[in-house]
């Protein structure tokens, strides 16, 4: 799988700033719910030790409190805590089977544990409970892209989508459950990117452009959709297009790999090798582990004449374990 860095939705929906400001005192003591409030306010502020203690404080008035577990597991979540997440998350819902967000959060927690099957189950879950939120689609999405189910992801990319239109946001209630969908809102720019990398992966090429093209709309600086649409691009052979975007893209982001080895394939379709070895090598050197960038890089010299450096640069592609590498070792490198 290309070096991707799939978006997943985790904003949170969690009280306003006002809210948050006039709730930093309890006022009794007693109250779970007013911990529970002004945890929320804390996590809004990313000041995760405070709104874990609130939390905890809110289960010890109150331990057969699923919020409070559910809260306190999203805000471990945040911290890497994923062993801890996955505690709370399992008590929120062993207290409410019926709660649709716990069930959202597992599944991004089971996702970090690498529980792929486990993951899946419980955002099925939480869109059997709750229908309505288009990021639980996205993040199911995204997780079918990780499982090379591109078919699956578009039919959620489709349905993150189709709620797109429809959204409102009610700011008059402070919300206090927190986690990794909001129904209130969705960030078009990665829906319509998430839904554009499934179309690319089913070579889907001209609707994938068309989907990057309204990421873009969106989020004119989105790196990642700059060399995505250079991908589509390329396989169409449009590739001074495709040169186009990969520039983009590494303006936006010098550090960006993949930038160079698109760009380096558009390169290679204009016939011209020695740009190839330049931006191979540049993203080699950001990303050692490109197998294809060796692969590559190994055909620009055998095309420049260089048999040597070209069975190196196969032979550490097939090392990094690209099978495709073995072909030209074979054939040119005994």
């Amino acid at each position: 799988m290309k070096s991707l860095v799939l978006f997943i939705l985790l904003s949170s929906v969690i009280a306003s700033q006002s809210f948050a400001r006039d709730n930093r005192f309890i006022l009794n003591p007693d109250s779970a719910k007013e911990y529970m409030f002004r945890g929320v306010a804390f996590f809004k502020s990313a000041d995760y030790p405070h709104a874990i203690q609130d939390f905890t404080r809110a289960i010890e008035l109150k331990p057969n409190f699923p919020l409070a577990y559910n809260n306190r597991g999203f805000v471990k979540y945040c911290l890497n805590d994923f062993d801890g997440a996955l505690q709370d998350l399992n008590e929120a819902i062993r207290l409410n089977s019926h709660f649709a967000l716990a069930y959202s959060n597992r599944g991004e927690v089971k996702g970090k544990l690498n529980d792929l099957a486990a993951a899946v189950m419980d955002y099925n879950k939480s869109i059997e409970l709750n229908p309505n939120y288009a990021q639980v689609f996205n993040n199911r999405g995204a997780l079918k892209i990780t499982l090379k189910d591109y078919s699956g992801a578009l039919k959620d990319f489709n349905k993150a989508i189709e709620f797109v239109p429809f959204v409102l946001t009610d700011t008059t209630k402070p919300v206090i459950e927190i986690g990794n969908f909001i129904g209130t809102t969705i960030n078009y720019s990665v829906a319509y990117f998430n839904r554009g990398y499934a179309k690319l992966n089913l070579k889907d090429y001209h609707n994938a452009i068309e989907d990057f093209n309204k990421a873009l709309d969106l989020k004119p600086d989105y790196a990642e959709a700059f060399v995505r649409r250079g991908d589509a691009k390329n396989n169409l052979k449009e590739y001074n297009d495709a040169l186009l975007d990969y520039n983009k893209a590494v303006a936006i982001n010098p550090n960006f790999a993949d930038g160079y080895f698109g760009r380096g394939n558009s390169k290679c379709g204009l016939a011209d090798y020695k740009g190839v070895i330049q931006d191979c090598s540049k993203a080699i050197e950001l990303n050692p582990n490109i197998a294809a960038a060796y692969l590559n890089r190994g055909f620009a010299k055998q095309s420049l004449g260089d048999k040597d450096g070209a069975c190196l640069d196969w032979n550490k592609a097939l090392q990094l374990g690209l099978s495709e590498a073995a072909e030209p070792v074979n054939k040119f490198c005994k």
